[in-house]
């Protein structure tokens, strides 16, 4: 039979062995409510199991992170168009110094 309420330590082991850091963050963020009896905190069943729910997902992570990736920008491209040309100078001058490897 499952119990009404667990301690900081049994939520950590039901929600995966999180780091007890970042049980407290979620403690704090209120995205896990909690009781207080006396000096003691308590997470409900119910809490546990709603946290569970809203943070299931059906997206991969990696997925998820190739779709939101920026392109990669080239410095000289960033720079404005009046400094352009001697950035683009001081970049191949960088790539150089990088491409001949370490100074000897």
């Amino acid at each position: 039979m499952d119990r009404a309420l667990y301690s900081i330590e049994e939520t950590r082991a039901r929600l995966g062995g999180i780091s007890r850091n970042s049980l407290y963050a979620m403690l704090r963020a209120g995205s896990l409510p909690s009781v207080v009896f006396g000096c003691r905190r308590f997470v409900s069943a119910e809490a546990i199991a709603a946290l569970i729910k809203n943070s299931t997902t059906f997206i991969s992570p990696s997925q998820d992170a190739v779709r939101s990736r920026q392109p990669l920008v080239d410095a000289a491209d960033a720079l404005p168009s009046t400094a352009a040309s001697a950035g683009a100078s001081a970049i191949s001058k960088v790539r150089r110094r990088v491409s001949m490897g370490p100074a000897q």
